[in-house]
């Protein structure tokens, strides 16, 4: 920028252009970015940067007719409208995932009176390869349905604590392990 703006110095009255330099300087950079390499088809910045030119922020103002506090103003206004956008961009592309993954994913049926497990994680442990483990607590009893959310009763526990809000994720049917008949016949 500066070699540009020394040239455009050497090959042009310094009365004249002295006080309108930095403002024409910006019209030379923004020529020169955005002409076409004739051979490439390319932006000329673009071949020697790799990457797209920028242009200006105030190429369409006059420096000396801009009041800097109107400009500071409007800078800060666009570029709150701009954040506003994207967040909106991000809850809109956020709202429309949701949608999707909703329609994907079924949600088991269940009905009251069907024996079910629980998936648990215990909380915490002393020892590390234990707080990877899950387990299935079992089994419970549904009582009510509402929604994706379900309240349970335990079946073999003294305690007949109901579990209520338990979200549908969470359970999976119980099958009874019962023993083939060929192995309940014999006697050991």
């Amino acid at each position: 920028m500066a070699t540009l703006r020394n040239m455009i110095l050497c090959y042009t009255d310094q009365s004249t252009i002295h006080f309108t330099c930095n403002y024409h300087l910006r019209l030379f950079q923004l020529a020169y970015n955005s002409s076409v390499h004739a051979f490439t088809q390319f932006l000329s910045f673009f071949l020697i940067h790799g990457c797209e030119a920028r242009i200006p922020a105030t190429i369409a103002q006059d420096p000396q007719q801009t009041n800097p506090t109107d400009y500071t103003s409007g800078i800060k206004t666009a570029l709150f409208l701009a954040l506003d956008l994207a967040q909106l961009i991000n809850l809109q592309s956020h709202i429309s995932n949701v949608f999707t993954l909703s329609k994907l994913q079924k949600l088991p049926d269940f009905q009251v009176g069907q024996e079910v497990l629980l998936f648990s994680k215990p909380l915490s442990q002393s020892q590390k390869a234990g707080k990877l483990t899950c387990t299935w607590k079992e089994p419970y009893c549904i009582t009510l349905i509402s929604g994706n959310c379900y309240s349970l009763l335990p079946l073999h526990v003294s305690t007949n604590r109901i579990l209520h809000n338990v979200h549908a994720h969470r359970l999976k049917l119980f099958h009874a392990h019962t023993a083939p008949s060929a192995i309940e016949d014999t006697c050991l």
